[in-house]
């Protein structure tokens, strides 16, 4: 008789806890804490537990990452590592 295989050891946990969810995005648990207050994130109640569903991470990510820095910024930017000063930049 087969057995069935068993779950990956590297398989994503269905949720994290609120400090694993603040280790994944580089910020401190208060952070954390205001993106669920924000409703930027959801909560699982597990018992006496707040979790985070693993898959909000990445989504919350997807929502507020820039697609790059506009142009008069990226001048700015420029100007900056040469040591100048940008008076005006058309946009």
């Amino acid at each position: 008789m087969k057995s069935k295989p068993k779950a990956e050891a590297t398989a994503r946990p269905l949720t994290v806890s609120v400090k694993g969810a603040a280790d994944l995005l580089g910020v401190g648990r208060d952070a954390i804490y205001r993106l669920i207050e924000a409703g930027e994130l959801r909560t699982v109640p597990i018992g006496k537990l707040t979790r985070i569903p693993s898959a909000d991470l990445p989504a919350y990510i997807e929502r507020h990452a820039t697609k790059g820095i506009d142009p008069a910024r990226q001048e700015k930017a420029r100007a900056a590592r040469r040591g100048g000063a940008v008076e005006s930049v058309a946009a």
